[in-house]
């Protein structure tokens, strides 16, 4: 999980205070808040926002990761004695 920002954002700047985040993770980028890859997700962000747009969970622009598995037959493991 990861601290995300909805997309939104008006870009109100309330959330880019370093009195909100102790590491400094969010900043203004065209017009919208956005939360940088040093987050430590400790949470001092959500209840800053004055409409709620800063919430736990998944990056809503992040594609599935596809996994592909090797799919073994038992039955023909065992005639060819493999």
């Amino acid at each position: 999980m990861s601290m995300i920002i909805l997309e939104h954002c008006p870009g109100c700047g309330k959330c880019v205070n370093s009195r909100v985040c102790p590491i400094k993770a969010i900043s203004i980028d065209n017009g919208k808040a956005v939360i940088g890859k040093g987050c430590i997700e400790c949470g001092l962000c959500l209840p800053i926002c004055p409409i709620g747009l800063i919430k736990l969970g998944e990056q809503e622009n992040k594609q599935p990761v596809k996994i592909e598995r090797e799919v073994i037959d038992h039955e023909q493991q065992t005639s060819t004695g493999a």
